[in-house]
């Protein structure tokens, strides 16, 4: 047998398992694959009903073939349906429940108590040590530990840059609040202080040398999109100083979540300032609604998208710390969009976990740690905004730079 190729004894081809096991060997390994068809011919892993001797025996539960979904306790033991399962994001498409976005809550997935596991890592780590002791192939993992760190931009400035409206409004608000130390920093950055939400230098600086992609919002302004303009010569210039430094990626708007000429509106904007075109993207609240977003996306020419996390919980949705592509589950065909999934977003954290700094900490350095035990990347996903201590993220500063200084020891 070829030593350099893992050859797969299967009854019969599908673009199901066409796209697990490119998964598994083309990107996940670097091995390649082929299948045996002709029972007769030699190969490592059976994939079949019939018994085999000498080889690894994994007994399809016929999802990938006929698409009907088993027992939850036969697609584990069926490791290419579990994870094809996993990328797939099946069970995103058959959920009864949603929050006021229509997000899916982490706390409503059957795999909630196992997210902080990369359940489809380890399984194909364990399938890797499988062919060793058994063929004496060695399969080496083309991913490696790093740091993937991303950034929202929803709003450049807390105060500077708005129009006399929002700042009559703003400031009508925290005086009726009795807001005293608000009113003091708006009153401060009107006279030329830093703006609070204004922290790209320390994005910019403490993330040096590692990827790094920001996110710019440019949707049109309402009460949750609340951008501000992009056609303000101070915003355009700031964008065009985070572009020499790091990769811009379009924040689509939750308005733009089912009109796709909005979509398109929006993402001409934001290449009219870089003067390039944009192929990521990250959504706003991190809204996912499939298959119809990544479909947009994918018309658009958006090439990388980032927004695969839970708000409400951290760990790997996916099952995974790898970037995979986009499968679509209705039309049963693999896709050309590259899915990078996320790990940690501040708001996560503070917001829907209650932690508070230290103990957010804690919480993310063990999933750093998980990441290096599979020798897969963290991706971190923190706000521009997520440093003002009037609204409530004091302390948070330490932890964002502590996150950063773990995952560069």
């Amino acid at each position: 047998m070829n030593a350099n190729k893992i050859i797969i004894k299967a009854i019969k081809k599908s673009p199901r398992l066409d796209y697990c096991l490119d998964f598994i060997f083309n990107h996940f390994f670097d091995c390649g694959y082929s299948y045996a068809l002709d029972s007769n011919k030699p190969f490592h892993i059976n994939y079949s009903d019939e018994e085999s001797i000498g080889s690894i025996c994994i007994r399809p539960s016929g999802y990938l073939f006929d698409g009907s979904l088993p027992q939850m306790s036969f697609l584990l033991e069926d490791v290419f349906s579990y994870i094809f399962y996993r990328l797939s994001c099946a069970e995103d498409y058959a959920r009864n429940s949603s929050d006021n976005f229509g997000r899916f809550n982490g706390g409503d997935s059957k795999f909630r108590d196992e997210l902080q596991v990369p359940g489809v890592d380890i399984a194909l780590l364990n399938l890797a040590k499988q062919l060793v002791d058994l063929f004496g192939i060695h399969l080496e993992r083309k991913e490696s530990f790093r740091l993937i760190h991303t950034v929202d931009v929803d709003q450049f400035y807390a105060y500077q840059q708005k129009d006399i409206i929002r700042k009559i409004g703003g400031l009508s608000s925290s005086l009726l609040k009795a807001e005293g130390s608000r009113i003091k920093d708006r009153i401060n950055v009107a006279f030329g202080a830093k703006d609070p939400y204004d922290t790209f230098d320390l994005l910019i600086h403490s993330a040096r040398g590692i990827e790094s992609h920001f996110f710019i919002l440019v949707g049109n302004y309402d009460k949750v999109d609340n951008a501000l303009k992009i056609e303000n010569e101070a915003i355009q210039k700031k964008i065009k100083a985070i572009n020499l430094e790091s990769s811009i990626g379009i924040h689509p708007s939750i308005a733009s979540g089912r009109n796709f000429d909005l979509l398109k509106k929006e993402k001409q904007r934001l290449e009219a300032v870089v003067g390039s075109t944009i192929t990521s993207s990250r959504q706003h609240f991190l809204q996912l609604h499939f298959p119809n977003t990544y479909r947009s996306l994918i018309e658009l020419g958006i090439l990388n998208d980032f927004s695969l996390g839970y708000h409400d919980l951290i760990g790997f949705r996916a099952g995974t710390t790898n970037s995979f592509y986009w499968f679509d589950l209705e039309r049963n065909e693999k896709t050309k969009l590259m899915i990078h999934p996320l790990s940690v977003m501040d708001v996560s954290l503070k917001k829907y976990m209650d932690l508070a700094p230290q103990q957010a900490l804690v919480e993310v350095k063990n999933l750093i740690d998980v990441c290096r035990k599979v020798n897969g990347p963290f991706s971190l996903l923190w706000h521009n905004s997520s440093f003002y201590d009037e609204e409530g993220w004091a302390g948070w500063r330490d932890t964002y730079l502590e996150i950063i200084k773990y995952c560069r020891t």
